[in-house]
């Protein structure tokens, strides 16, 4: 009896330590956005893509040293850069010649306000 016990006890101590799942995971994107860093010379282009469904309320931050971009639609946030967009058409890409650039994020919604993220280095 008492070894069955500290078997029950045991089980259950083990138990206590499996990692608990808080958040249910996200679904994948259904349109199948792209985000990527093409790295030259001295500069980097920056593109998102929005796949085949149209991405709304796009934010492109920008992580990195000495950041330098010439467009209108990014501002200083700290020590990033936020790229922020209306709508980028299905089929669509925003592209950002940019210099300094070490890590991009997108966060964007689909139709019906799912919310999406893609990070990049």
């Amino acid at each position: 009896m008492r070894r069955g016990l500290l078997l029950v006890l045991g089980v259950l101590t083990l138990a206590s330590c499996a990692p608990l799942q808080l958040t249910p995971p996200t679904a994948p994107d259904p349109g199948k956005a792209a985000l990527t860093i093409d790295r030259q010379s001295s500069q980097a282009v920056v593109t998102f893509a929005a796949g085949n469904l149209d991405a709304t309320k796009v934010q492109v931050t920008l992580s990195g040293v000495n950041l330098a971009v010439n467009d209108p639609n990014c501002k200083v946030d700290g020590a990033q850069l936020v790229c922020t967009l209306c709508t980028v058409p299905a089929g669509r890409m925003y592209v950002l010649p940019s210099r300094g650039v070490l890590v991009a994020e997108a966060m964007y919604q689909r139709p019906g306000s799912a919310s999406y993220s893609l990070t990049t280095e």
